[in-house]
């Protein structure tokens, strides 16, 4: 039964991020594909769950890209707040407290439209920003979601 799954998952076809979405929206303006990275995330699917049925399960309880969006943000917000909760210092990077999960769409680092989250912080507060369906972060149809890091711990007295 093993085999059967495992060669099953294998068959599954890996697709990139922006194939999780509805077809595709005209391409950005070149100087906005200057800003953004390509989501390089894929999906493979799992032996519980295939690729095909993620997507429609996604598409079913977010069918507008930018509510799938926020969801996604929400989730990103929350996989930030357990690593800083299990004493993480604060992340540079997406990859350091959010590996993409290829086999959950929705917990993905990519946005629906197939571009990066971006992480950034100034002091305590931090901001998770998805460029939105026009690719350039900066407009008026980015998706953000800011929050504070908790401040470290005081270190206990030594008795």
């Amino acid at each position: 039964m093993k085999t059967v799954l495992l060669a099953a998952l294998l068959a599954l076809p890996a697709a990139g991020c922006a194939a999780q979405t509805a077809p595709a929206s005209a391409p950005a303006p070149a100087s906005a594909q200057a800003q953004i990275e390509a989501c390089v995330d894929t999906v493979r699917g799992s032996p519980a769950m295939s690729v095909q049925v993620m997507r429609e399960t996604e598409q079913h309880y977010w069918p507008d890209l930018t509510a799938r969006e926020a969801y996604r943000l929400t989730m990103l917000t929350e996989r930030l707040g357990a690593h800083l909760r299990e004493g993480h210092p604060f992340p540079t990077r997406l990859e350091e407290f959010a590996d993409p999960v290829p086999e959950v769409p929705w917990l993905s680092t990519c946005d629906p439209w197939g571009h990066r989250i971006r992480l950034s912080r100034s002091d305590r507060e931090y901001e998770l920003r998805s460029a939105g369906p026009d690719g350039a972060f900066g407009t008026a149809d980015d998706l953000v979601r800011t929050g504070l890091a908790a401040r470290p711990a005081a270190a206990a007295p030594n008795p």
